[in-house]
C-alpha cells in the first residue's frame, strides 16, 4: 500500500498550519476554517506497489510476481585450490655448466579436481596463480613459466623471473602472485584430448653473464611450487556431469509486504510457474513440495498439484546465441495451476508471508552420450524460477489488515511552532463496497510507535445493489484533534506507519472490485492561527 504522498501532505498540512509570524509590537489570533488536503484514490493507488490489471468489463485483478529459485554455479562445479610441486634433478654424472645453459624439462600439467564434471574450456573471472621458484645452484637461474593455452588479448600467460644463487643460508627463492582474470584457458592438455587439464611449460637457464660451475648427479636444477587459488570462471564448456543439486529454502512473498492479518476468501486464482534454463545442459527438475506458510496464524498449507509436484519435469538445454550482452537463448518452461488442477485457492487464502520449497535439479539425466562435451555455463546465466500469481479482485474479506511503513522528510519545514487547539476533520467519500478502518502512526528512528494520528473509526462502505455492485458513495466524517504533543511527534518522526483494515459486506459473500471505484479524501482544518 502506498498512501505516502497523501499522508506526507497531511503531515505537512498540520505543521504548516502551525507556522509562527513574528512582530515585536503586534500580535493577534485568527480563527481559520478551510480544506488543507484532497486526494482521490483508486485501487491502483491503494495498492501502488502491486501490478493491477484492468479487464475489458472494468473488473480488476491483482498480479504478484515472485522469484523463488536461483541456482548458484558453485552447486554444479567448484574449482578447488590446487597446489603442485615440480622438481627436476640432474640425471647423469657431474658436468661443467657454462653461462646460458638451458636445463631440460618436460611438459607438465595441472589437473583440476572437478569430479564428474569434465571441462574443456574456461574463461577466468577471478583467481590467481601463486608461484614459488627455488635455486639450489651456485649461479643465478632465469626461469620461464608459461601456460601456452591460457591467452588474454591473444598473448599466452608467461612470466620470466630471475632467482638468485644459493648461499650459506640456503637456496635462492622467488615468490609471486599473478592474476589470471580475463584469461581464456584451453583445458584439453598438450594434445587436446584431455579435460580439466592445464598444460604448462617450465624452463631454466643459467645466468648468461655468470660463471661456469660444476653440477653433480641428482642436484636439483628446477624447483617449482604453484598454487591455483580462488578460481572462478565466467564461462565454462565441456560436460557438466550428472550432479544432483538439492535446495530446501523459503522466500518472502509479495503479499507479505503489505498483508498482515485477517481472512480472505477468493473466487478464483491462477499460478504460473516459469522455469528459465540458461545452462547449456539438459536437466530434470523435481519439486518435492511447495508450502504456503503463515507464521502469524501458525498455518501451513501444502500445495497439492499432481501435474507439477513429485514427478520429474524435463528441462531442455539452452542455446548459445553469440552476442556478448545476451549470450544465451534460454529454454522456457511454463506450468499452470488453477482451481481445477490443484488446491491453489486454499494455498493463497492462507495469506502466506513465505513460500517454502524443496526441489532437486538433476543435470544431464541421459549422461554424456548426447552432450559430447558441448555443455556450457555462463556464471551470470543459470536457472531461474518465477511464480506469477493472478488473483481476480472478486473476494470476501474479514478484518483483512494491510500495513505499510514509509520514510518521511519534513526537513524543509524549519520555522515551526505549535499553535493552539486544532481539529482536523477527515471527510471520506467511499466508492468502494468495503469498510475501511484507517489509522496512521508516527514512528521514531527505531520504528517504534510514538503516536496514532487517526483516531480509529470506520470509513463506511458505499451503497450496493443486490449483486453488491456500488450504486452510490457514502460520506463519513472523522474528527482528529491535534494538540501540542501530537505536533511534536509528527515533527520529530522519521517514519510513517499506515494500517488499513478491510471488511466486505456479508462475509463470506464475494464482491467484485472495479477500476472506477474511488475513495475521495478531504482534510479540513479548524483552529486558531497566532500572529505575533
Amino acid at each position: 500500500m502506498k498512501f505516502k504522498a497523501v499522508f506526507s501532505i497531511f503531515l505537512s498540512s498540520i505543521l504548516l498550519f502551525a507556522c509562527k509570524k513574528e512582530n515585536d509590537r503586534t500580535q493577534w489570533d485568527v480563527e481559520v476554517l478551510g480544506p488543507v488536503l484532497y486526494a482521490s484514490l483508486s485501487i491502483n493507488e491503494l495498492l501502488a506497489d502491486s501490478i493491477i490489471q484492468s479487464n475489458s468489463d472494468g473488473s480488476v485483478s491483482l498480479i504478484v510476481e515472485q522469484e523463488f529459485y536461483n541456482l548458484e554455479p558453485d552447486s554444479i562445479y567448484k574449482i578447488p585450490d590446487t597446489t603442485i610441486t615440480n622438481i627436476a634433478v640432474w640425471p647423469i654424472f657431474s658436468a661443467n655448466i657454462f653461462p646460458g645453459f638451458a636445463f631440460p624439462n618436460q611438459d607438465n600439467k595441472i589437473s583440476l579436481g572437478l569430479g564428474s564434471v569434465q571441462l574443456t574450456k574456461a574463461i577466468v573471472s577471478k583467481g590467481s596463480i601463486e608461484i614459488e621458484l627455488k635455486n639450489s645452484l651456485p649461479e643465478k637461474l632465469i626461469y620461464t613459466y608459461s601456460i601456452p593455452k591460457a591467452k588474454k588479448n591473444g598473448l599466452a600467460f608467461t612470466i620470466v623471473k630471475e632467482v638468485n644463487a644459493a648461499d650459506i643460508n640456503g637456496p635462492g627463492i622467488y615468490q609471486g602472485n599473478f592474476s589470471l582474470e580475463g584469461y581464456t584457458i584451453d583445458l584439453t592438455g598438450v594434445n587436446g584430448t584431455q579435460f580439466n587439464t592445464i598444460a604448462y611449460t617450465l624452463s631454466a637457464i643459467s645466468d648468461p653473464g655468470g660463471n661456469n660451475f660444476t653440477i653433480n648427479f641428482n642436484d636439483i636444477v628446477i624447483n617449482l611450487k604453484s598454487t591455483l587459488r580462488d578460481m572462478e570462471a565466467s564461462y565454462v564448456k565441456g560436460y557438466l556431469g550428472q550432479n544432483s543439486v538439492s535446495e530446501s529454502s523459503s522466500n518472502t512473498t509479495g503479499l507479505a509486504s503489505f498483508v498482515r492479518g485477517g481472512y480472505i476468501q477468493l473466487d478464483s486464482v491462477s499460478l504460473d510457474l516459469n522455469i528459465e534454463n540458461y545452462i547449456g545442459a539438459d536437466a530434470q527438475i523435481y519439486f518435492n513440495s511447495l508450502s504456503s506458510v503463515n507464521s502469524r496464524t501458525g498455518s501451513t498449507v501444502t500445495l497439492t498439484a499432481p501435474s507439477l509436484l513429485q514427478r520429474p519435469l524435463n528441462i531442455n538445454r539452452a542455446q548459445e546465441s553469440g552476442p556478448p550482452l545476451s549470450p544465451v537463448i534460454p529454454s522456457l518452461h511454463n506450468f499452470h495451476l488453477d482451481n481445477s488442477n490443484s488446491n491453489l485457492q486454499a494455498f493463497v487464502e492462507n495469506l502466506p508471508e513465505r513460500i517454502h520449497y524443496d526441489v532437486n535439479l538433476n543435470m544431464n539425466p541421459l549422461g554424456n552420450n548426447f552432450s559430447l562435451y558441448t555443455d556450457f555455463l555462463y556464471r551470470d546465466f543459470l536457472v531461474k524460477g518465477k511464480l506469477i500469481l493472478k488473483m481476480p479482485f472478486r473476494f470476501a474479506a474479514d478484518n483483512l489488515l494491510l500495513v505499510d511503513t514509509q520514510d518521511i522528510s519534513l526537513n524543509e519545514l524549519t520555522n515551526l511552532d505549535p499553535i493552539g487547539p486544532l481539529t482536523l476533520t477527515l471527510v471520506a467519500s467511499n466508492g468502494f463496497p468495503v469498510d475501511f478502518d484507517l489509522q496512521l502512526f508516527t514512528l521514531d528512528e527505531n520504528k517504534n510507535v510514538t503516536d496514532s494520528i487517526l483516531i480509529p473509526g470506520n470509513i463506511s462502505r458505499a451503497n450496493v445493489d443486490a449483486q453488491y455492485k456500488v450504486t452510490s458513495p457514502v460520506i463519513t466524517r472523522i474528527e482528529i484533534p491535534v494538540d501540542e504533543a501530537r505536533k511534536d511527534h509528527i515533527r520529530n518522526s522519521k517514519f510513517m506507519g499506515i494500517r488499513t483494515k478491510f471488511n466486505t459486506p456479508d462475509y463470506a459473500q464475494l464482491i467484485q472490485l472495479y477500476s472506477h471505484y474511488k475513495l475521495d479524501l478531504k482534510l479540513i482544518a479548524n483552529g486558531t492561527y497566532y500572529i505575533r
